[in-house]
């Protein structure tokens, strides 16, 4: 086997790591030549003479110029998950897609299965898919992001789940149809003893008809399917054969919120599907205190108190925040995806108090703020938004809210530098 990874970041890192201790001849190329960490002589000298296919790391656009090399030359382009899936000995693989929800779901799911057996949470979550093969786990949860799902051809999920699927990352898929058409990958390999799960209060997703015979949905309102919904304050199964089952209330389930109450539904639906015990699953959901980064609770200072969700990066992810609030200072901006934020603010005007924006899409957010008559203040940085933001919450009895709806890579490399910094600045706010 002789294969091409292309780009040297995290991924790259992890594929050329597994093949280099498995003794797969492998060549590095970066468009940025960025190599530090990598043998010399595996640096790609420009000979395709002989590869089998290439792995491309998931920030690598679609029209780079080594991605339309590699399709003029015939040579079949994978992603990291699919070329890990040729090593996995297990088959019980959770995969998780969908536009939000996915790491919440993937971290739950994993932390149930851990009750059962060894489980590596993997994929977008920030855990290279290849880096736990040698542990020889018995469940892998993949969060599976739409770039990675784009470049998929064999690999086989167990159990797949999508959470929702709206309007991102168009700037790398161009229409929503292409964006739809990677997500949506994430079944198509399924047979007839697999479990495809659907977040039902999408309503695109809840049209899917994938053909996969035992497929469940979840959604708060009840749908008469397959699945989990809530009524009088109980998650309730529907089971296939239409029996019903009360699970547990609604109240019990630690992370608050509707959205929250259905990322729950999903993982049961999940770690269901694999045969676990429902008290096993009952019981870790009960007790499952959040994901660092979602509407993640910083700390209340002089009355104020702040919260941490820099992974909104889309529009869709930060309505879900702001409904949290009664009222929100929210912190918004960033990296410029070709978002909508006209919708989002229009939904929630008399959530948010004011708006402090920063980054690539200032202008575009302070326009459409403004049309709407909602208070905009631009800032140049983190520290200067904390600050503004505070001083309007302290006069508006109002929460801090940091979901700035975009991704982060106009100023921070990821979502996680950014929320860290948020919250290094909020916990060092002085009276």
């Amino acid at each position: 086997m002789k294969i091409l990874i292309i780009g040297t970041g995290t991924t790259g890192k992890s594929v050329y790591n597994y093949a280099k201790k498995h003794e797969i001849d492998a060549f590095i190329l970066d468009e940025r030549e960025n190599y530090d960490g990598f043998e010399r002589e595996d640096i790609f000298n420009g000979d395709f003479s002989g590869i089998d296919f290439a792995v491309k790391s998931p920030g690598i656009k679609p029209e780079s110029k080594i991605i339309k090399t590699l399709e003029d030359k015939n040579i079949k382009i994978i992603s990291d998950i699919e070329f890990a899936s040729y090593f996995y000995k297990t088959k019980d693989i959770v995969a998780i897609t969908g536009t939000n929800g996915k790491t919440t779901i993937t971290t739950l799911v994993n932390e149930i299965l851990n009750k059962v057996g060894k489980s590596y949470a993997v994929g977008n979550i920030g855990v290279g898919v290849m880096d736990v093969i040698d542990y020889d786990p018995k469940f892998i949860v993949c969060e599976a992001s739409s770039f990675q799902l784009a470049y998929i051809d064999k690999f086989h999920p167990h159990v797949a789940v999508i959470t929702n699927i709206t309007s991102d990352h168009l700037d790398w898929h161009k229409t929503v149809e292409n964006y739809r058409k990677a997500k949506e990958n994430i079944y198509k390999n399924l047979e007839e003893d697999d479990f495809l799960i659907l977040g039902a209060s999408c309503d695109y997703v809840k049209t899917i008809n994938a053909g996969v015979k035992n497929t469940f949905y979840y959604s708060y309102d009840d749908l008469g399917r397959p699945g989990l919904f809530t009524k009088d304050e109980e998650i309730i199964f529907r089971h296939f054969d239409g029996t019903l089952e009360n699970i547990m209330k609604v109240s019990d389930v630690f992370i608050k919120g509707r959205h929250n109450i259905e990322n729950a539904m999903a993982a049961i639906l999940s770690a269901y599907s694999l045969g676990v015990d429902l008290e096993i699953i009952v019981d870790t959901i009960k007790n499952f205190k959040g994901v660092e980064h979602r509407i993640e609770f910083v700390r209340t200072f002089n009355g104020i108190s702040y919260y941490n969700d820099s992974k909104g990066t889309n529009p869709d992810s930060t309505d879900v925040a702001l409904k949290a609030f009664e009222k929100s200072v929210l912190i918004i901006g960033g990296y410029d995806k070709g978002s909508d934020f006209k919708k989002l603010l229009e939904d929630n005007k008399d959530k948010i108090t004011s708006l402090v924006v920063m980054g690539a899409t200032s202008e575009l957010i302070i326009k459409e703020a403004t049309e709407l008559g909602i208070e905009t203040t631009r800032v140049k940085d983190m520290e200067e938004a904390v600050s503004v933001a505070t001083t309007i919450a302290r006069e508006n009895h109002s929460v801090v809210l940091l979901s700035p709806a975009c991704a982060s890579w106009d100023m921070y490399p990821n979502y996680e530098v950014r929320g860290r910094h948020f919250k290094e600045i909020v916990m060092g706010l002085e009276r």
